[in-house]
């Protein structure tokens, strides 16, 4: 996977990812949106064999950069407790 940031200022920023898959996108703007602090996460595929996804990610107070952190942690962790209940419920 890599990332590069396209463009950032103090409410928003934008990002580019090649070889991730749009799953795990799914899971990070659903996230982002528990955030009242979040006023728009969208991401857009740009076509599927370049392998690349614009992510936009507009906030109306505190720091984006540090918003998306917050929320990339906390989608490892809902993603961790969903992997320890399949494995507690199939043994």
């Amino acid at each position: 996977m890599e990332l590069k940031v396209i463009h950032e200022n103090s409410k928003s920023m934008e990002f580019e990812v090649k070889d991730l898959d749009m799953s795990v996108l799914y899971i990070l703007q659903k996230t982002l949106y528990e955030d009242k602090r979040v006023v728009m996460a969208a991401f857009k595929q740009s076509h599927p064999i370049l392998k690349s996804i614009t992510f936009w990610l507009e906030v109306n107070e505190g720091n984006p950069r540090e918003i998306l952190v917050e929320a990339c942690k906390k989608a490892v962790s809902s993603i961790n407790n969903f992997k320890r209940e399949i494995v507690k419920a199939l043994g």
